[in-house]
């Protein structure tokens, strides 16, 4: 599968327009989160304790293993929600394109606009999805807040 998109043109998969679902509530959305790379105790409690939180609230949660692939799928609409934190700008730069025009919402976990050297993303398939996730999470500090 090829999945392509232009700021202001649309996503694509394989040349076929591609959105993401329309859901506004934790308990409809499937949330796609993965690891990360980074072995910060302090990073992977957090994130570990706001998966919890999340699972307990959602449809369920899944890790495909990269956050191309979950980008991928939430944009067209396999996945209502994706939280990640220890990122690197290059993991998401280009996710951040596609489920942009498939209509998402994307934000830093805070509820803040996103900054792509912050190292963490929350994108939600409508805001209020995003802004009810962002209320759930408990955010560690990523020394830029």
């Amino acid at each position: 599968m090829m999945y392509t998109a232009i700021t202001g043109k649309g996503a694509y998969c394989n040349g076929k327009k591609i959105t993401a679902n329309v859901i506004h509530e934790v308990s409809q959305a499937l949330v796609m989160s993965e690891g990360g790379n980074g072995r910060d105790e302090s990073i992977m409690r957090n994130h570990s304790s706001n998966l919890h939180e999340i699972l307990t609230h959602s449809r369920g949660l899944r890790a495909y293993g990269s956050t191309a692939i979950d980008l991928c799928k939430l944009a067209s609409g396999q996945g209502e929600v994706y939280v990640q934190y220890d990122l690197h700008c290059w993991d998401m730069a280009a996710g951040v394109v596609l489920v942009r025009e498939a209509g998402a919402t994307v934000m830093d976990p805070t509820g803040s606009e996103l900054d792509l050297m912050g190292r963490r993303v929350l994108v939600a398939t409508s805001e209020s999805l995003a802004r009810e996730i962002s209320a759930m999470l408990s955010h560690i500090s990523n020394g830029r807040d």
